[in-house]
């Protein structure tokens, strides 16, 4: 479990893992945050069309921002500004080029995030390579933990999405205006230097709990 009270810092025990069945990061008063919401500015991005961070809320795998810095990404930063001060309980991120395994692996990974936020807290997120598929789900019961080779970069693809928790007490959280994400450790493509990131989730508190 990966878990951090802000704002002090801490640091997983183990890498988050991609696509697991069994686990629960649920926050009934948590709303995640759409595009509209937010701006994101990035510390570069990779010429071309479609690697643009308008990629990053829209909730399709088939898109990603990618980076366009010199090497494979370790330092590159995404800022975003929310729209107005909110409770931000998590972070999750799907650090790749999940439009398809090929390309997946073919591009750099995220390995290791920090996080950052107006209010001083300070989290950083461990994440496993999910180009190498693991035989069995860690968070299911040993008859029901089996995954067949053939659905392993789908469940990567879609399945639960790795988190940082920023708080277990919502109502002692401060809101904050922006979050930083700098990418501080990346898994190699095994083609092209450039890192990409499918996908992002910003859940914040329900202003009205």
């Amino acid at each position: 479990m990966i878990l951090l009270l802000a704002p002090l810092l801490a640091f997983a025990e183990e890498p988050a893992i991609y696509g697991m069945k069994g686990v629960d990061h649920g926050c009934a008063a948590c709303q995640r945050l759409e595009a509209s919401q937010v701006k994101i500015t990035a510390s570069s991005t990779l010429a071309g069309k479609g690697y643009a961070v308008g990629g990053l809320l829209d909730d399709k795998v088939e898109t990603a921002w990618c980076e366009g810095a010199p090497g494979p990404g370790v330092g590159e930063t995404l800022r975003i500004q929310l729209s107005q001060p909110m409770r931000l309980y998590s972070v999750g991120v799907r650090g790749g080029y999940f439009k398809s395994e090929a390309l997946l692996a073919a591009n750099a990974r995220v390995r290791m995030l920090e996080v950052r936020t107006s209010t001083g807290a300070r989290a950083t997120l461990g994440l496993r390579d999910p180009t190498v598929a693991l035989a069995t789900d860690p968070s299911m019961p040993a008859d029901l933990a089996a995954i067949p080779p053939s659905t392993w970069f789908q469940r990567a693809a879609t399945g639960e999405i790795p988190r940082i928790l920023l708080g277990e007490e919502p109502a002692a959280m401060a809101p904050i205006e922006w979050v930083e994400l700098r990418v501080a450790g990346v898994w190699t493509g095994a083609r092209f230097e450039d890192l990409c990131i499918s996908e992002l989730e910003l859940l914040v508190i329900d202003p009205d709990e």
